[in-house]
């Protein structure tokens, strides 16, 4: 595939549950500018990648090639795992302090 070729790859399943704003935390934590959200979507791009999620139908990414299409589906999912437990944790009434890939929760 030439090398100034962009893949398009819609993931159904991965977020399409997800919530806007974890969704879009886990964006940011991945470097992605956001370019425009709304309730039910939000758009990104970073470096040339671009990402699309909607509420219900999951993400859209657009890079390179569909094997860094799936890395950089599996790094965002891992960023929304991240700062889905830290929510969870922070409304159960614990202290969240993160290292790298690792949380620490604290009861207050």
């Amino acid at each position: 595939m030439p090398c100034d070729s962009i893949t398009t790859q819609s993931i159904s399943q991965a977020l399409s549950k997800g919530m806007p704003a974890l969704v879009e935390a886990a964006l940011r934590a991945a470097g992605f500018t956001i370019l425009g959200n709304d309730a039910a979507s939000i758009r990104a791009a970073r470096r040339g990648e671009r990402v699309a999620w909607a509420a219900g139908k999951g993400l859209v990414v657009s890079s390179a090639s569909q094997d860094r299409n799936a890395e950089i589906a599996a790094e965002i999912t891992r960023g929304y795992a991240k700062a889905a437990v830290s929510w969870a944790a922070s409304r159960a009434g614990f202290t969240v302090k993160a290292g790298g890939d690792k949380l620490t929760l604290t009861r207050r």
